[in-house]
């Protein structure tokens, strides 16, 4: 009906590095939208800036209808690893629920400059963990309990997009999702 081809686009590479890709990556880890006839840009939206993490669009994204203020609404929901729903206008890509830049850990890796923020969607909530706390280690003795935590504890772990570091990093979610 608007002739347009949505596509949830990867990660720049190399994945876990980005000092040989400095600035946002602008297209990647995002959803675009293409005209059909032309194959030029109606509009995009990243999910991720300067992509640290492998947090790609790894699923196509859901075209659907919302309801909302009385009104109907044409909505492209994208979804990335991160666990976060982002639902979109299908016409104009701009956010149907609000989405706001938060600061997020920044890398101490030399020659790597993270983004300073990262985009939240404010609903839907997200539909996994953003964070881990060495509180809820599990383990079905104490003694494996305290040798989990003994790896655990010197590890930067800093919730959602804590970047990987040279001492090691709890990253969650994990980069499978």
């Amino acid at each position: 009906e608007r002739e347009l081809v949505f596509v949830p686009t990867g990660s720049a590479s190399p994945d876990y590095y980005g000092g040989l890709r400095p600035g946002d990556d602008k297209w990647a880890d995002s959803i675009v939208a293409l005209h059909a006839q032309t194959g030029k840009l109606a509009w995009g939206f990243q999910l991720v800036h300067h992509d640290l993490w492998d947090y790609d669009c790894a699923s196509p994204p859901l075209l659907a209808t919302l309801s909302r203020n009385g009104r109907t609404v044409p909505v492209v929901v994208q979804g990335n690893k991160t666990g976060m729903l982002y639902v979109l206008n299908r016409d104009t890509g701009q956010p149907v629920f609000p989405v706001e830049e938060r600061p997020v850990p920044q890398s101490d890796v030399p020659g790597e400059a993270s983004s300073p923020t990262q985009p939240f969607p404010l609903a839907p909530p997200s539909l996994v963990p953003q964070a881990f706390r060495l509180s809820e280690a599990w383990a079905v003795s104490d003694a494996e309990r305290q040798g989990c935590l003994a790896r655990l504890q010197p590890l930067r772990n800093e919730g959602i997009f804590t970047p990987p570091s040279l001492r090691g990093s709890l990253i969650i979610p994990g980069n499978v999702g």
